[in-house]
């Protein structure tokens, strides 16, 4: 119940307020990576917090959804943007910045649990194949289970966490 309370409040925040905190708890993620990285516990909490946020995207996703919730799906990239451009929903301008938001924070997590890799490019990849098969994961269960969201955006939002952690 606390997970469904927490995101409906930061669903309901303004867009802009959305986007400041993002900004600032990935400046606070950062700045306590530098200072506490030599700690033999800031991995342990990195992993716990990678572990608990993919529960938490999986539960928001699929679990927590009433049954029936569907639309069909459109299989089109940045379809729900050009709807939104056009004048549609802006509701799902919405949608899509949460999409983002559930998964920024786990490619920080996760950039930042392999910043002793020498080879950035690898990390990346590593990282974005993860994150694509999770969200692939997540977008079929929604699709043979009766609720479906759009998620291309995550496709950009975990790249964009790594070059930020790197």
């Amino acid at each position: 119940m606390f997970i469904q309370n927490l995101f409906l409040w930061v669903y309901c925040m303004p867009i802009s307020q959305m986007m400041l905190l993002t900004v600032l708890v990935t400046v606070l993620l950062l700045i306590l990576h530098h200072r506490l990285r030599r700690r033999w516990w800031w991995n342990a909490g990195l992993a716990i917090v990678l572990l608990g946020g993919v529960f938490v995207v999986v539960y928001q996703t699929i679990l927590s959804r009433a049954p029936g919730q569907f639309q069909a799906p459109v299989f089109i990239p940045f379809h729900s943007y050009l709807q939104v451009l056009q004048g549609g929903n802006p509701e799902l301008l919405r949608s899509n910045l949460m999409n983002v938001l559930l998964f920024f924070p786990l490619g920080m997590c996760a950039a930042l649990l392999l910043s002793r890799w020498n080879s950035p490019g690898r990390k990346i990849l590593l990282i974005t194949c993860c994150f694509c098969c999770l969200s692939c994961s997540i977008e079929y269960a929604q699709i043979r289970y009766g609720s479906v969201s759009e998620s291309w955006t995550t496709f950009f939002t975990i790249p964009l966490a790594l070059f930020s952690a790197s």
